[in-house]
């Protein structure tokens, strides 16, 4: 049986937000949070992969998924704006004649 059969997703599946956490995703709540810099990013995501880690061959259960996943919707939403940020601050100030 695949893991987390369950609710129906598998491990690395990207999840749209849902009731449950949608009110984490708010642009209010995350905005401020799209700043820093890449080596402040990397150290957020290093700190939150430790506090997820389980010892290999522990039995990972609905919760630990359902916990977890909002953490994978957050960083996901954060890059997404990150990446938005840089694309806005660059290719966003280009004209036709840049094109050309």
């Amino acid at each position: 049986m695949p893991p987390f059969a369950s609710s129906g997703r598998m491990i690395g599946e990207i999840v749209a937000p849902t009731a449950g956490n949608a009110s984490e995703l708010t642009p209010e709540r995350l905005a401020g949070r799209n700043g820093g810099t890449p080596e402040q990013w990397a150290n957020d995501s290093a700190r939150l992969a430790q506090a997820a880690w389980v010892q290999d061959g522990t039995d990972l259960d609905e919760g630990y998924y359902q916990r977890e996943i909002k953490v994978v919707d957050r960083q996901m939403t954060l890059a997404g704006l990150r990446l938005a940020k840089l694309l806005n601050g660059t290719i966003g100030r280009m004209t036709r004649r840049d094109f050309r």
